[in-house]
């Protein structure tokens, strides 16, 4: 590739190059068909070229911001939400360039997931319980979440203080803790696969 071709590349497009290469290998040099409908796959993905531009969003999905870039493209986020509650894992970024034709589709989308549990504590109930553990101050947020390896319905509860950020995820229909951990030493997220994977962040 030219240093030109380079320079029109957005950076989030060469990102979902890079991860997309795998997944091409041992691919024929065919043409795909025309303009084919390419639905979200289960699980973490990323498509570039025709498939990224015939990408059809799910309809469980709902944008959260639009961002421009140098070229006079975008990158649009996306949400994935099932039963008022935000599915861990599942967000679908999509990259356009100045025409408003997608370029790159990278993210992940979890199909047929569903909530085994309901929500029978209130937001205002799990927060004061976990500040009742880990103290009060900080800044707080606490958002209702739906796992989706478990397909349990969790507040994420989180506060931002200047030497730690402690998270828990606790069950909204039994208080039980999910999940525990300090979101300024580690992270937790979704794999290709499904699983769990942790990894630091100092």
């Amino acid at each position: 590739m030219s240093r030109r071709t380079l320079a029109g590349v957005s950076a989030a497009a060469l990102v979902a190059i890079t991860l997309v290469v795998p997944m091409l290998a041992g691919s024929t040099s065919a043409a795909p068909p025309a303009h084919p409908r390419v639905a979200a796959p289960d699980g973490s993905f990323a498509l570039t070229g025709a498939k990224a531009e015939a990408f059809k969003l799910p309809a469980d999905v709902v944008k959260v911001d639009t961002f421009s870039n140098s070229s006079g493209g975008t990158s649009t986020r996306y949400q994935q939400m099932v039963d008022g509650a935000s599915v861990i894992g599942g967000q679908i970024t999509v990259v356009r360039d100045a025409a408003g034709t997608a370029t790159a589709v990278v993210g992940a989308h979890f199909e047929n997931v569903e909530a085994k549990n309901s929500v029978k504590l209130t937001g205002k109930q799990i927060r004061q319980d976990v500040q009742s553990r880990v103290g009060a101050r900080g800044s707080w947020s606490t958002d209702l979440r739906l796992d989706p390896r478990t397909g349990r319905l969790v507040y994420a509860v989180d506060s931002i203080r200047t030497d730690s950020r402690p998270v828990r995820w606790i069950d909204a229909a039994t208080g039980e803790v999910r999940n525990a951990y300090n979101g300024l030493a580690e992270g937790e997220g979704v794999g290709v696969k499904g699983d769990t994977k942790q990894f630091a962040t100092t």
